[in-house]
């Protein structure tokens, strides 16, 4: 009985890095698309919000104003990209982790 309750609990936990391994991958995907045109568009908006500040209290020019907001998505999606890296990372790990309960349950 205790031999199939551990043999439960190893196939229960290997369908939990599965799941894991799964999510990953959509994650993964979604990032290197672009994680949605909207996810870049609101992150551009999140970058150039404290630019206008500072073109609205004289504190740049309009060629400044235009040079960063034709920067910012540039740099919104390096952020995804680098998020995206990450996650394949994680799930490349994830996969090490999976693979070698899968040999130890054989």
């Amino acid at each position: 009985a205790r031999a199939r309750s551990a043999s439960a609990a190893r196939r229960v936990r290997l369908q939990q890095i599965e799941e894991r391994a799964a999510r990953a991958t959509a994650a993964a995907a979604a990032a290197r698309s672009g994680g949605g045109g909207e996810v870049l568009e609101r992150r551009v908006q999140e970058i150039l919000a404290p630019v206008l500040a500072d073109w609205a209290n004289d504190k740049i020019d309009t060629a400044e104003l235009e040079r960063r907001k034709a920067a910012a998505p540039e740099e919104a999606a390096a952020e995804a990209l680098g998020r995206c890296d990450a996650l394949e990372s994680a799930l490349k790990s994830t996969l090490r982790v999976y693979e070698a309960a899968v040999r130890r349950s054989e």
